[in-house]
């Protein structure tokens, strides 16, 4: 049975975390390979990828894209991480895991982070027009166009 500490060693990883807490941040050109040998390990659930935007934080990079896994077997579960800077790609792992594909589309909607291969990268959540990527920290907290002028219909609607 693979473990965190044998994808650390095998991907030139590094452990963070306690217990159930903890997770291997695994080089993003490696994230591929990683999930390929747990899948093979029966760590064959991609329950969710989803990112962190580490805005402001001292990272060696901006974003971080989070794999959470799950074993099929024991019902035990595993986490990856990999990093990627704003201009730059992370793999795809659609064809390993057909969940992956809304994952994926859901991250790049919401943080504007490319993967590279996914066969339709396209929004999923806000409207194909939509400017900007909403959980990204530089994103403006009241959304883009906010006037403070503009009627608050929740309000209105409210005192009548």
């Amino acid at each position: 049975m693979v473990d965190l500490k044998t994808v650390a060693e095998q991907f030139a990883g590094t452990i963070e975390g306690e217990g159930a807490q903890a997770y291997v941040y695994i080089d993003s050109s490696k994230i591929v390979a990683a999930l390929e040998l747990l899948k093979k390990q029966k760590y064959d659930i991609l329950m969710d990828v989803t990112a962190i935007d580490e805005l402001g934080q001292n990272k060696p990079s901006r974003f971080t894209v989070v794999y959470h896994m799950m074993n099929s077997s024991d019902w035990s579960r595993m986490r990856l991480k990999s990093r990627v800077n704003k201009k730059e790609t992370h793999p795809t792992v659609t064809h390993l895991f057909k969940s992956a594909n809304f994952a994926e589309r859901e991250v790049y909607d919401m943080y504007g982070i490319d993967f590279e291969g996914h066969s339709d990268m396209r929004r999923i959540l806000c409207p194909d027009d939509f400017e900007g990527h909403p959980l990204r920290k530089d994103f403006p907290l009241r959304g883009k166009g906010y006037r403070e002028d503009f009627p608050n219909y929740t309000r209105d609607l409210l005192e009548e």
